[in-house]
């Protein structure tokens, strides 16, 4: 999704961006967002993840799905979105994140410290065997079906706010408390760890697939709420 590498999460434009400033239409250099946006339909329909799935491929990322979920990666993240089961109302696009180093009682204070300066993505802990994972989850409400370019606008606002905690964690030492970290000690998504994959295999994603850029989210940005997308909007 090129229109990412400039969009912000508080919906203003960069004054920078393509197509900001005026409305004599976009400068020279490629769309502006809302014409990336605007290739997806308006038109109200259940939501599934076969839908998802198709979204993800039209937007130019790597997808494999199963029953419930659809899995994609941008940059270093491998995000999830599932709906579990069928006809559950909401949606969650999810990132995992293995914290190397950490034991629970720091993620813990990781996602407590995060979720009270944010509202998105909620943060908390999993204690999986051998070393817990932080996950940072946004959620959605699907119950009343969405357009693919609400399911567009789901993903997008999903992905960002995930990555911006990734980028809190390593720019804060790997542990999220900004001291210097031990040799290796970073974040990673859990999926790179052996045995902590996620439910889509990341495998069938297939062979070169590029991940999409995304922008670098600032907190005042993560921490804004995602209006539901207005059909035909």
């Amino acid at each position: 999704m090129p229109e990412w590498k400039s969009v912000a999460l508080d919906g203003d434009e960069p004054a920078d961006s393509p197509g900001a400033g005026g409305q004599d239409g976009p400068d020279e250099g490629g769309p502006s967002p809302d014409e990336f946006a605007l290739k997806w339909g308006t038109e109200v329909q259940p939501v599934t993840i076969e839908r998802i799935a198709a979204v993800l491929e039209g937007d130019g990322l790597p997808v494999a799905i199963s029953e419930f979920a659809a899995a994609t990666q941008v940059e270093e993240g491998n995000f999830q979105i599932h709906r579990e089961p069928a006809d559950c109302p909401w949606a969650q696009v999810e990132l995992r994140l293995l914290v190397q180093g950490a034991e629970l009682a720091d993620l813990d204070s990781i996602a407590n410290d995060w979720n009270a300066a944010h509202l998105q993505p909620t943060v908390f802990p999993v204690p999986e065997a051998g070393q817990p994972l932080l996950v940072a989850a946004s959620r959605f409400f699907v119950g009343e079906g969405m357009s693919d370019r609400q399911i567009h606008a789901m993903i997008r606002r999903g992905v960002v706010v995930g990555l911006s905690l990734a980028r809190e964690l390593a720019q804060a030492g790997g542990d999220g408390t900004g001291a210097p970290s031990d040799e290796g000690s970073e974040s990673v998504p859990a999926s790179d760890q052996e045995g902590a994959g996620s439910e889509a295999d990341p495998a069938a994603f297939g062979d070169g697939a590029e991940p999409a850029p995304v922008p670098t989210a600032d907190e005042e940005g993560a921490a804004s709420t995602a209006p539901a997308p207005e059909d035909g909007a």
